[in-house]
């Protein structure tokens, strides 16, 4: 009934597109796929899994399937290493599962992803630019300060902590000019956060 009243209301276009995205998300592929990754994460693993992930959000509500969804959510302290020892394919799942996180699990992924800027910049740069239709708005990772020993900190710590992301993304020079304006981009909403998110002139 409400996937028939969503349809009723959409515009045809959307209605096809999130109709299409409910049939062709194979949830049974995507654990197998999941369940091998996680088990041995080699690169053709990590492929497969990658290749069965949504692109982007769904326009109308979640993708759903809440158990799979808390299986990934689950594995997020597995992944995190990975990635910010610069395991690319760790990486790029991370990005992806934006489309498809929610609630507490996406603002745990998101935070994490966050993390990685400092420790990995341009890996971070290179994964933002192929997933960018995963993540959607990318303040919600480049500004994102809800890791555990931010949350609760007091503004000059999350101060330094914004600044250490602009310094890091200053350190490298990508090559592709794609990469560059990505770069600066992110460090443009960095420095404005630092200079006036924080209550002060």
């Amino acid at each position: 009934m409400a996937l028939a009243v969503i349809l009723l209301l959409t515009p045809l276009a959307e209605t096809e597109a999130f109709a299409g995205a409910l049939q062709q998300l194979d949830w049974q592929e995507l654990e197998r796929a999941w369940d091998k990754y996680h088990s041995r994460p080699t690169a053709d693993n990590a492929e497969q899994l990658y290749s069965r992930l949504p692109v982007s959000p769904p326009k109308h509500g979640g993708y759903g399937h809440p158990e799979l969804m808390e299986k990934f959510y689950s594995a997020l302290d597995w992944l995190q290493p990975r990635i910010l020892g610069g395991d690319r394919w760790a990486t790029r799942i991370a990005f992806r599962l934006c489309a498809v996180a929610d609630a507490a699990f996406s603002e745990d992924l998101e935070a994490m992803l966050a993390s990685m800027i400092r420790r990995q910049p341009l890996l971070f740069l290179e994964e933002l630019r192929r997933n960018r239709k995963s993540v959607g708005d990318i303040t919600t990772v480049v500004l994102n300060l809800n890791a555990d020993e931010c949350l609760e900190a007091p503004s000059e710590i999350k101060k330094a902590e914004l600044q250490a992301r602009l310094d890091a993304l200053g350190s490298v020079s990508p090559s592709k000019l794609e990469l560059m304006n990505l770069r600066d981009e992110c460090r443009s909403l960095l420095g404005e956060e630092i200079t006036h998110g924080f209550g002060e002139e």
